[in-house]
Formats: structure tokens, C-alpha cells, sequence
């Protein structure tokens, strides 16, 4: 007896399909799988491409698809649209993806269909007009960190390398309104400068979409491109490395330093730090395009540098280790308060008077007029991490030590130390469910509350030691401040005239 599912009523197969040809809009697909059974697997000729047609390979998707998937699409006013593929690709999928673009050709037949052809050509990325950039295995790096920039995607398409990184990661550009090529021609005391508006002179654009390589971005359909021949040159950074460089900006801003100096002088507004990225990446590709990374003199402290992105991502997992720390968010620290002070020790059994030599000193310096005396003590701000000795010298009280470190002036990448926190740690610890007393003690700076008990000072010079974050160190598990500091000092040893980068660093690069 005949199986019913084998009948073909006008050359169809319910549920073992038999397609010889479909026609549509004046596109021919021919030989194509539907419902995973082939019963006519000729393929139509394609008739030769002409010189003025755009001819595209197009390679299969992983997950839809095998690889042995090869279909070739020519486009002309003048030629009618074939598509030929030997392969179980389901047919209602096949037209998703192809149907749109080939529509457009039909219906504005001067223009072509594809976008010209690229060595990593992605058809999963449908974006509308069809010179969308194809998405390319270049690596774009956050210029001031020196991590990847994750990809914004605006489907439910996502790249495998999507999944590891942090949403944190996505880019934003920064770019320069045209008022600021007529304000850097101006002269402007360092006073002026401390207090201006950054974003009258400089935008920050969120892209709506990023598929990868210097010309990936999109905000809805305008094309972003990053161009170092463009003067109004685009950077692109991560949103919370910018709210570090201006929080960094903030703070060096109190010592008003000469940005043009001959000696290099420190950046301490947005507009400095801008003019740093641009000139950095030009000199890391002055050809245009920026299908390389930016670079940078340290290295970015340990960030791999790769021209591959895939590279870049095989390198990182090569060091898991490194890859945790680069891709923790230097913003969110959960538990800092409590990290920070539980290595606060007491004064007990310790020395509380300085030497006999800082005596002396101490008690010359005390005579200086206030103004002097101040401008003395404010020279220890911020601690650099730089070998500073770890015994203290008391010439200063601990309630002094404890002002400076919770008010983020004494060490300001730590600026989220919260007072309230380590209060509510004392109560907790000292006193459990006996509140009353320690309001007590605290209306009266008793006991966990005298602040001289307690050794600030040996804390403040452990968070300066440079091993800080090594085996052994204070914070040697805090990932996401290990990347906090690292941003912070690349924004520390940003330099105008730093373009010139060792050939060891041009000659790593990977592609």
C-alpha cells in the first residue's frame, strides 16, 4: 500500500518535500533542501558574472547549516538573480536570509546588493542598507585600558566570543565637536582650563550597534567609522574607563600642572586626555582606517596586544588568570569597605612617638608659618606606589591618616571607601545586639571610636606598597581593583609626547 507522505501532489512531498525550483520575484533557487530530504539536487547554472557585478561568497553558519555550504550570488541590472546550494540548509531560512537583500537589489537595480567583498564576510549581520561594514576579525581596544571592546548586537545573533565578556566591556566613542579644533588654537591659563566644561567641547556616542572592526559601529543607521585621517577623530574607550579618567581628571586638576611643558606635563582634563588617544593613534596607524590596535608605551600593564581578535581571545585563555583580572570592572568592588579595614590593626603594643631625628625636624617645621606648614603636609598627597617604606613615622596622628584615605585624596583610586560602612563594621564586631553603648561610646570617640587606637598610618602605607596585589599582598585576590589601579596609573603616565613605541611592541603584534 502507498505511503501517503510519498504522494506528490503538484511535486510536493508533505513532510518529505520535494522542491525542483522555486521562482521568486524573478529569483531562482534551484536544488535546495526542504525539510532536510533532497529529491532533486540539480543545480542550475549560473550564468558568468560581468565585470560590473559584485560576486560574494557566502559562508554558512555554524549552527544552520553544514560547512560544505556554498552559495554565490551576481548582481547586475541587467542579470536575474540565481542562488545555487548543494546543501540541507532548510529553505524557510535560506530566504530570511537572503530574500531581504535580493528584494533590495530588485527594487533599486543600479545599486548593488552586497557591500564589496571582505575576507571575513558575516551574512548574519542584516542591517538594513546594505553598505552595513561586514564584520571583521580586527581587535578594537578601549584606548585607555587596552582590553577588547565587547560587541552590541541589535538581533538575537551573538558571535561564541560575545559570551565572554562583561556587558561593561561595550564601547563608547569619543569624538571632538568642531569647537574644539578652534579652542586648542587659543592659549589658556591653567586656572581657565581647570574649570572647564569638557562636553562643550567633546561628545561621548553610544553605539547602537558594534559588529567588530573599525568600521563596525552604528548609531541606528548612521555609520561610525574610525578614521585616524578624520580631524575629528574617533576613540573608542569603555564607558567605566571614561568615568575613571574623569575622576582622574578631577583629581589632578587640584595641582594645576602645565600640560605643554618641555618636561611632559600631566594631563588633568578630557580634552588633554583626548588629544593623548588621538595622537597615539595616529602614530599607530597613520594610514587611516584603524585596522590595528592603539598602542601604547607601557604596553597597558599587562593587556595582551593583537591585531586579531580571535587572537587576542585565544591568548586570554591561554591565562586564565590574566583573563579574570583584565575583564573584572574596575567599578564595582562588592565588599570594599569591609576588604580595606578588616587589615586595619590597633596601636597596641606599638610605638607611638616618632624618633629623635624627625623630633627635631617635626618641631622646626612647626615654627614655619601655617601656609607653609600646610603646603609641607599636603605634599604627601596621593602616596605613589613606589617602594614606599612600610614603618611608619608618627610624626602625623592616625585621625589624620584616616581624613586623608576616606576622602580619596591620599590614595584616589580607592574613592569609594564608605565611613558609614566601617562604622556599622565597628558596631557589628565590638559591641553585637548592644547598641546603646556604642552610641555612647561613639557620641564620646570611646574605645573602637578614639580613632588614635588604631594604626592608620600602617594601613594607608600597605595600600601604596607595588606588590599590593601580589601573593602575600593586602588586596592579592581583588580583581576588580587590580584593574581599577592598572587604568588608573595608565592615566597616571599618560604623556602627549608618548607616540614613539619600542619595535619589540610593533613586532609582537599577533594577527
Amino acid at each position: 500500500m502507498a505511503n501517503p507522505q510519498d504522494t506528490h501532489p503538484g511535486g510536493t512531498h508533505p513532510g518529505g518535500t520535494h522542491l525542483d525550483s522555486i521562482h521568486i520575484g524573478g529569483t531562482h533557487l534551484g536544488g535546495t533542501h526542504l525539510g532536510g530530504t533532497a529529491i532533486n539536487n540539480s543545480l542550475h547554472a549560473i550564468p558568468p558574472t560581468p565585470p560590473d557585478a559584485h560576486a560574494i561568497p557566502v559562508a554558512s553558519h555554524d549552527s544552520l547549516a553544514p560547512a560544505s555550504l556554498t552559495t554565490s550570488v551576481a548582481v547586475t541590472a541587467a542579470t536575474p538573480l540565481h542562488i545555487a546550494s548543494s546543501s540541507a540548509l532548510p529553505l524557510s531560512q535560506l530566504v530570511a536570509r537572503d530574500m531581504p537583500r535580493l528584494a533590495s537589489a530588485l527594487a533599486f537595480p543600479h545599486q548593488p546588493a552586497f557591500p564589496p567583498q571582505h575576507v571575513n564576510y558575516n551574512p548574519w549581520i542584516t542591517d538594513g542598507p546594505w553598505n552595513q561594514p561586514d564584520a571583521e576579525d580586527v581587535l578594537v581596544l578601549c584606548a585607555i585600558c587596552g582590553s577588547g571592546c565587547k560587541k552590541i548586537h541589535g538581533s538575537a545573533i551573538f558571535d561564541y566570543n560575545d559570551f565572554k565578556l562583561p556587558d561593561w566591556m561595550q564601547p563608547i566613542l569619543v569624538q571632538a565637536k568642531p569647537e574644539y579644533l578652534e579652542w586648542r588654537k587659543e592659549n589658556h591659563s591653567t586656572r581657565q582650563l581647570s574649570k572647564i566644561d569638557y562636553t562643550t567641547l567633546i561628545d561621548l556616542i553610544k553605539p547602537t550597534k558594534f559588529a567588530g572592526g573599525p568600521r563596525g559601529m552604528r548609531l541606528k543607521s548612521k555609520l561610525l567609522p574610525i578614521d585616524t585621517r578624520d580631524p575629528l577623530l574617533r576613540i573608542p574607550v569603555h564607558k567605566a574607563c571614561f568615568d575613571i579618567a574623569e575622576r582622574f581628571c578631577k583629581t589632578q586638576a587640584r595641582y594645576q600642572a602645565e600640560f605643554r611643558s618641555p618636561s611632559g606635563g600631566a594631563p588633568y582634563i578630557i580634552p588633554h586626555l583626548y588629544e593623548i588617544w588621538c595622537n597615539r593613534a595616529i602614530a599607530s596607524c597613520p594610514e587611516g582606517p584603524m585596522d590595528r590596535p592603539i598602542l601604547e608605551a607601557s604596553s597597558y600593564f599587562g593587556a595582551p596586544i593583537t591585531k586579531s581578535e580571535t587572537t587576542w581571545f585565544r591568548t586570554l585563555e591561554r591565562d586564565r588568570p590574566s583573563m579574570h583580572r583584565l575583564t573584572a570592572c574596575p567599578l564595582d568592588v562588592p565588599g570594599l569597605t569591609d576588604i580595606v579595614f578588616n587589615a586595619l590593626q590597633t596601636m597596641d603594643g606599638k610605638e607611638i612617638h616618632m624618633c629623635d631625628s624627625l623630633a627635631c625636624l617635626w618641631r622646626r617645621c612647626l615654627s614655619l608659618p601655617r601656609e607653609l606648614l600646610n603646603m609641607i603636609v599636603d605634599a604627601l598627597e596621593p602616596f605613589e606606589d613606589g617602594g614606599l617604606p612600610l614603618q611608619p613615622t608618627r610624626v602625623l596622628p592616625p585621625s589624620w591618616w584616616k581624613t586623608k584615605l576616606l576622602s580619596g585624596t591620599l590614595i584616589p583610586w580607592l574613592w569609594d571607601l564608605n565611613e558609614a560602612e566601617l562604622m556599622e563594621h565597628r558596631v557589628y564586631t565590638f559591641y553585637g545586639q548592644d547598641k546603646r553603648e556604642a552610641y555612647v561610646d561613639f557620641e564620646t570617640s570611646n574605645y573602637v571610636f578614639d580613632e588614635d587606637m588604631w594604626d592608620w598610618e600602617l594601613l594607608c602605607r600597605q595600600l601604596a606598597q607595588p606588590d599590593i596585589f601580589e601573593i602575600g599582598g593586602l588586596l592579592r585576590c581583588e580583581s576588580n581593583l587590580w584593574n581599577r589601579r592598572r587604568i588608573w596609573k595608565l592615566l597616571e603616565t599618560a604623556r602627549l609626547g608618548h607616540v614613539t613605541f619600542p619595535k619589540s611592541m610593533t613586532s609582537e603584534l599577533i594577527d
